[in-house]
Order: C-alpha cells, then structure tokens, then sequence
C-alpha cells in the first residue's frame, strides 16, 4: 500500500515513517504537494533495480558498486596536518 506524506511530516516524524516503510507500505514524499521521493524497504528496492553486466547483484550501501580486490591510492595524512591546511595554521 502506498502513503503519501509532507516532506515537513516525514521529518517531523521520521521513526515513524520507516516504522511504516519496514510494515511494506511504500512512502511517497511531497513537498508543496508534489512528489519528489519514493521510500522503499531496502530489500524491495534491490529486486526493482536492473543490475548492468558485469555488476555485482549483491547492492552496497548507497547502490555503490562494488569492486574486489582492486587497490585505491590515498595520502597518509593525519588530522592535525589536515586541520593546519584547513585553518592555515602554521
């Protein structure tokens, strides 16, 4: 079953939503009573997206993709010399 609630409501009353969601209800957001989101359980969610070839069909969180066994680069650096590039501290 479909409920339709104000985006102001859905924040207001967020537990109560995905209470609604977890019960199977699909919940469409409004906002100035048009709507701009569909809140599915995750699980339903997953079934309804096509997965393209080569993907995996397992979803990650936020419908990432996910790659094994490849090597991502990134600087060590530690907070402080973050925090004295972000505040120019020197």
């Amino acid at each position: 079953m479909t409920k339709t609630a104000d985006v102001k409501d859905v924040a207001a009353n967020f537990t109560h939503w995905l209470k609604e969601v977890a019960a199977g209800h699909e919940v469409v957001v409004t906002e100035n009573d048009r709507p701009v989101a569909r809140v599915l359980a995750a699980a339903e969610e997953a079934r309804s997206l096509p997965q393209p070839a080569g993907q995996p069909t397992t979803p990650a969180p936020l419908g990432l993709p996910v790659f094994h066994g490849h090597k991502v680069l990134t600087p060590h650096i530690t907070s402080a010399e973050i925090a004295e590039e972000m505040f120019d501290r020197r």
